[in-house]
């Protein structure tokens, strides 16, 4: 016979699963890949299929929804815009390096790396084995370079950026002042391009350039102090940190606005491990594009792990895509359950999708935000968001 006493209890507990179940529901992410037409001139289109990209190495979003993509091994630079077409805004499709102060469609590019809008709006291409910088003007469709003299070598810090030697830039970025960031991969720093076009180490040494080589040291003390090893994607937060995933000493590290270079992920282990637990402790396997949002979450493409993390504002680090193994199914579906392949770079845009460039399945995914999953709803972001202890993030 039920007792008074064991309703209410019944009650309750299907009140707390079915709590639970919602909660799950709400957060779920799905998957999807993205599909268009490729547009090399006005007068041919042909399908995009999974091989029309060639070596996906980059990516960023402009604020009309337009995702910018390094096509690397294509030597081209092509825009998807949220109808679905793609088109060619720079690189003929040769190899090598000229057409500067001219169309950017008639210029050589050479296996671009990482992308990145300034405040004016202008594309800015990390071009890769050029060992240069370059600038397309939307508005015009003209290409210039603004750093690097195409020798691959570590020079001219505290000169003119075009006549400093850098050597395979991969990420990139810009802060609120107009200020240029870029990860300068086989020189082991990160570089600063100011608005008057000087450049300057922001962080490493610059040990091992040239060798292939590199190191980890520093944190607590100054970036420029300390040692990096083939740093990769760059993002600031809302208040002006830079976060920089660095690659083969598999962390995430920050810089603050003091100058003060810490570790936020990764326990420099290449391996997996970690998941749900304190971001600063999780083993990353070569992470690559990084990306933070609106409220301080901080997206990570793991690139040998074949997954995307997000480490939230308590410190802790979990799967938002990707099961780990290195395919390509899922669409439509949960997006931890999907397998996606070397994910290069992250990016959200102003509604909380997030979109992620497969290097090993040379698609573009886009993990679409449902319900009112915190890490993803945009409607309330935080006034102020400040960094406590490693791993911690806090929007205030």
């Amino acid at each position: 016979m039920k007792t008074k006493h064991n309703t209410v209890w019944t009650r309750v507990w299907f009140m707390v699963l079915s709590i639970l179940f919602t909660a799950i529901d709400i957060n779920a992410q799905q998957i999807t890949t993205y599909t268009g037409t490729v547009t090399t001139t006005p007068e041919t289109a042909v399908t995009n299929t999974r091989n029309e990209f060639d070596g996906i190495a980059g990516g960023t979003l402009d604020n009309a929804g337009n995702l910018y993509i390094s096509d690397a091994n294509n030597n081209r630079i092509c825009k998807l815009s949220p109808n679905g077409v793609i088109t060619v805004v720079a690189g003929n499709g040769e190899p090598g390096c000229s057409g500067d102060k001219g169309p950017a469609t008639n210029a050589k590019l050479f296996s671009p790396a990482g992308l990145a809008l300034d405040k004016k709006g202008n594309l800015l291409i990390a071009d890769s084995k050029n060992n240069r910088i370059r600038k397309v003007n939307l508005t015009d469709g003209s290409i210039v370079t603004i750093a690097g003299t195409g020798e691959p070598a570590y020079t001219g810090n505290n000169g003119r950026a075009v006549q400093a030697a850098l050597q395979h830039p991969k990420g990139i970025t810009t802060d609120a002042a107009g200020n240029i960031y870029f990860s300068d991969c086989d020189n082991n720093c990160i570089r600063k391009i100011n608005t008057t076009g000087i450049i300057s180490v922001f962080a490493g040494t610059g040990q091992g350039a040239n060798t292939g080589g590199g190191s980890f040291s520093g944190d607590g003390k100054q970036a420029v102090n300390a040692e990096l090893y083939h740093p990769d994607g760059l993002a600031f937060d809302g208040n002006g940190n830079l976060y920089f995933a660095d690659g083969f000493n598999h962390r995430i590290r920050k810089v603050n606005t003091n100058g003060v270079i810490s570790t936020v992920a990764g326990n420099g282990k290449a391996d997996y491990s970690g998941d749900g637990g304190r971001a600063a402790s999780a083993a990353i396997n070569c992470p690559a594009g990084i990306t933070v949002d609106s409220i301080g979450n901080i997206y990570i493409g793991y690139h040998n792990n074949n997954r995307v993390k997000v480490g939230n504002q308590a410190g802790n680090i979990s799967t938002f895509a990707g099961n780990g193994a290195a395919a390509s199914d899922g669409d439509g579906g949960d997006a931890t359950a999907a397998s996606i392949k070397a994910p290069v770079f992250v990016c959200t845009d102003k509604t909380g999708n997030l979109y992620t460039g497969e290097n090993g399945n040379d698609k573009i995914r886009k993990i679409m935000a449902t319900g009112t999953n915190p890490i993803t709803n945009r409607q309330c972001p935080p006034t102020k968001m400040t960094t406590q202890a490693p791993g911690n993030f806090k929007a205030d």
